[in-house]
């Protein structure tokens, strides 16, 4: 230990009370506090002098060319019985992993400290981390493993977070019509089963802090609940992103175009919930309907499991479904704008804020047209609009995505065109 270059200089880095550069913040982590106080006391009361750390000296060899020694006996015993206890506090605390102070350590050090090891005893990490995942310490807790969570955590997983996903009983999820039905989750991904209303099960949620962020895809019913949800869990996270949907405006006039300003309904269990969310620093993301990818090995346009806009509207169309008017506005929203809205998000939070995600707007007629469903008894072209045609504004969404972003239209996999007759942009102001 005494003539260990190595790890004398990560020592000294270690008691450090300043962070590097990139961050001018002192560490908060109390273990570190802990020692620094008491290595302070040791070298007020040391008789040999204990300068080489106090000064941070910024070289590991002194201008002698020899290598520097801890002489005093009260911070050689201060060493061997710190760094064990340091390296055991971020075992059983993973967020103590991702410090200022780990962070400057070699990668050999990083990985004898505890590295993915430690980190399974609250993440559920599994051994299998896609390189550079580790360093950029990102954490995501998504709440609700249907279709889009599902496909949301394998995303961030592949981009490489430590991603967690919480599900109910893997019963219920097979049980779900295929429509429905969430996609296989990566290895990558750690599982836990959790259900908001029973509370026993909130103690497998993984622990967060301000290093984690949560992503809520399932709706709350009940706003006491979703208060009482937020203070115990949610409170702790650095960003909370939920996922709620464009239902929840009042629209008073038909194709109506509609911003996050628009007054909530007042009808609605979940918009007020919501509310109450977002007024506590939640980020709601109200989506439109959404559709993914034609699947190249999909026999059937109308394959429910792909969840095509043609399935979407073969499925609310079907027989027995009530009257709907030609000229009805849909908004649509892809799985890809979905999870670049939510990445950038994670990126830049939007605490307390509203966002419309909405991909395209476009006419019932040219969309039952293009899918061959334009003869369906449930699509009617003399029934005028009513308030549920309205034309969702997505201009803050496109502030947020990086320049350049292409939303995805659902007729490019009609029609193989980025656009289409009858394919209205949601405007940009």
């Amino acid at each position: 230990l005494e003539s260990s270059a190595s790890v004398t200089n990560w020592t000294a880095m270690m008691f450090e009370s300043q962070a590097p550069p990139s961050d001018t913040a002192i560490s908060r982590c109390p273990v570190m506090a802990l020692m620094r106080y008491m290595l302070a006391l040791l070298a007020a009361c040391c008789p040999q002098p204990v300068t080489r750390y106090m000064a941070r000296v910024p070289s590991a060899t002194s201008q002698s060319g020899v290598k520097p020694r801890v002489a005093c006996p009260f911070v050689r015993l201060l060493l061997l019985l710190g760094m064990p206890l340091v390296t055991a506090a971020a075992a059983m605390h993973p967020p103590l992993m991702r410090s200022a102070h780990f962070a400057r350590m070699p990668p050999s050090r990083f990985a004898s400290a505890g590295g993915c090891r430690g980190m399974a005893l609250f993440s559920g990490c599994n051994g299998v981390r896609k390189p550079g995942g580790a360093e950029d310490g990102r954490r995501v807790v998504i709440l609700g493993g249907g279709w889009v969570g599902s496909r949301v955590a394998n995303h961030l997983a592949d981009d490489g977070a430590d991603v967690t996903v919480t599900s109910r009983d893997r019963a219920d999820a097979a049980a779900k019509q295929a429509y429905y039905q969430p996609a296989e989750l990566s290895e990558q991904v750690a599982r836990q089963r959790f259900e908001l209303e029973c509370r026993e099960s909130w103690s497998n949620l993984p622990p967060i802090d301000n290093t984690c962020d949560v992503i809520v895809t399932f709706p709350f019913a009940d706003a006491k609940a979703a208060v009482d949800f937020y203070g115990s869990y949610l409170s702790r996270a650095r960003s909370v992103l939920v996922c709620s949907s464009t239902s929840v405006y009042e629209v008073q006039l038909p194709n109506q175009r509609v911003t996050e300003e628009t007054p909530l309904r007042s009808d609605t269990a979940r918009g007020h919930a919501e509310e109450e969310l977002r007024l506590r620093g939640a980020t709601l993301l109200s989506l439109g309907g959404i559709f993914g990818d034609v699947s190249e090995q999909a026999l059937l346009p109308f394959d429910a499991a792909q969840r095509t806009v043609c399935s979407c509207l073969a499925m609310h169309t079907a027989p027995g479904r009530p009257k709907t008017s030609a000229g009805k506005l849909i908004n649509l929203v892809h799985i890809d704008d979905i999870v670049a809205a939510m990445s950038a998000c994670l990126r830049v939070p939007q605490p307390g804020s509203r966002i419309n995600l909405v991909s395209c707007t476009l006419a019932l007629r040219e969309l039952a047209l293009e899918c061959g469903l334009a003869g369906s008894a449930s699509i009617d072209y003399e029934l005028p609009t009513d308030v549920s045609s309205k034309l969702i504004c997505n201009a803050k969404l496109a502030q947020l995505l990086p320049p350049g972003h292409r939303f995805r239209s659902p007729m490019e996999q009609l029609l193989a065109l980025p656009c289409a007759v009858g394919v209205v942009a949601a405007p940009a102001a």
